[in-house]
């Protein structure tokens, strides 16, 4: 008899979409909601009405309630074009923001809460065109919602690991529902 490895979150979230690449988020829609589509389309948006997403997150750790910025030994959601675009956003170049990237981790002083603000803002931004306009741009198309919600408890609405990024910002692009 072969004994069963333990339960390991990391290496299961290993296989979790990449919410900051649109290529990772396509893959998802292609895998799970088009075959659905091919198999099922008579009935999208008459007995079919949406696709319900149950607390989408980064899950890029062990989904803790206290993924935060600064916290040491966390993976953050990385894109290769995070330090260009955090640099858009902060208006820093991008060989200060290069520079400046330990402050996601380390108090740099006055430029940390610079770094880790555009850093949120930008994965948020990522995360809501890749993923949720993505999603529910799809469900419009097929004529179905797509519902559902991110997880809001203890502050996991404005965080990464449960959390999905800053909860207002981001809830304007989801594309729940069918308008």
């Amino acid at each position: 008899m072969e004994a069963k490895p333990p339960f390991d979150r990391n290496h299961r979230l290993s296989y979790y979409v990449d919410m900051l690449n649109p290529d990772s988020c396509h893959a998802m829609i292609d895998a799970v909601h088009q075959p659905h589509y091919e198999h099922f389309g008579e009935y999208f948006g008459n007995t079919f009405a949406g696709f319900f997403s149950d607390e989408p997150g980064f899950l890029n750790h062990t989904g803790s309630y206290l993924n935060r910025l600064g916290a040491i030994q966390i993976s953050y959601p990385w894109h290769r074009e995070l330090p260009s675009l955090i640099a858009q956003s902060s208006g820093l170049d991008e060989a200060t923001v290069n520079l400046y990237l330990p402050a996601l981790w380390e108090d740099l002083g006055e430029v940390t809460a610079t770094v880790r603000m555009h850093y949120m803002d930008v994965i948020t931004r990522l995360y809501s065109e890749n993923f949720g306009y993505l999603l529910g741009n799809w469900c419009r198309e097929h004529g179905v919602m797509y519902i559902g919600h991110v997880i809001e408890d203890s502050g996991a609405h404005m965080r990464m690991g449960y959390g999905s990024g800053h909860f207002f910002p981001r809830s304007g692009r989801t594309g729940y529902g069918r308008n």
